[in-house]
């Protein structure tokens, strides 16, 4: 049977697989829609000063672009919490939960405005081909 400290480490390492993971997804994600646009107006706007709504389109760059950063900030703030947390794993487990909270709350703060950008930055997108096809 496992020790309470060995749960700890596994959960501990899945939960640092899941955040790479996500961050992964999210620059995936922003970089394929920038792709897809793109591909979008190579193949079925020959012109884009022909194109209707451009601003969309616009936005939505803008967004993704954003995210991409985000994603990027959000994997270095983590890399960046994990040293910490490497250095400070022995404080007592009062002040190492109230000091950890505010890299929790940055992370999930980068992760929330991730899944949101992508999301709106996909309306626009859509809203564009739309109005395009």
């Amino acid at each position: 049977m496992n020790s309470n400290n060995e749960i700890y480490k596994q959960n501990r390492e899945i939960l640092k697989y899941s955040i790479s993971q996500f961050d992964k997804s999210v620059i995936y994600i922003s970089s394929g829609a920038l792709t897809i646009s793109m591909a979008f107006i190579n193949n079925f706007i020959k012109d884009i000063s022909k194109a209707n709504n451009t601003n969309f389109l616009i936005i939505s760059w803008t967004i993704f672009s954003f995210i991409i950063f985000i994603g990027l900030v959000a994997h270095y703030i983590s890399y960046m919490a994990h040293l910490w947390s490497i250095k400070n794993e022995n404080l007592k487990t009062e002040d190492y939960n109230k000091k950890s909270k505010i890299w929790n709350y940055i992370i999930r703060t980068l992760n929330i405005l991730s899944i949101l950008g992508i999301f709106i930055g996909l309306l626009f997108l859509i809203f564009f081909i739309n109005k395009n096809i």
